[in-house]
């Protein structure tokens, strides 16, 4: 657009005049003050900022499953337990790739669930 200097931030998130802008990649749940998982293609378990920061922010987490109330359980962990997944994080989002994890349980694709922070771990229903 000839005559507008769009810029966008760290988080790719910018407002200009009446319009709001995202960076590709990203999604409106990523900038949400709510916690938030999509799981998308790939088995890529998409986490926004206000989730990542419940975890702590740390790089390392468990994917945990509950079969009584089909939810995922998202654990904080460290580094060196056999069991973590490490997180790719961004300003905006954090991802976990465990495509083996999403088949397993028939997790479907997703653009937002809601997450509940359990004073543990971050739960999110699926079904």
């Amino acid at each position: 657009m000839e005559g507008v200097d769009v810029h966008f931030g760290a988080a790719g998130y910018s407002r200009i005049m009446d319009f709001d802008g995202f960076a590709p990649g990203h999604s409106a749940a990523d900038y949400s003050d709510s916690a938030v998982l999509r799981v998308l293609v790939g088995g890529r378990l998409v986490l926004n900022a206000a989730a990542h920061g419940l975890l702590g922010g740390g790089a390392f987490v468990q994917l945990l499953w509950d079969a009584d109330t089909d939810s995922i359980g998202i654990l904080p962990s460290a580094e060196g337990d056999p069991d973590s997944h490490r997180l790719a994080i961004t300003a905006s989002q954090a991802i976990i790739t465990s495509p083996e994890f999403v088949d397993l349980y028939g997790i479907p694709l997703s653009h937002g669930m809601p997450m509940e922070w359990d004073g543990r771990m971050l739960i999110a229903a699926v079904r």
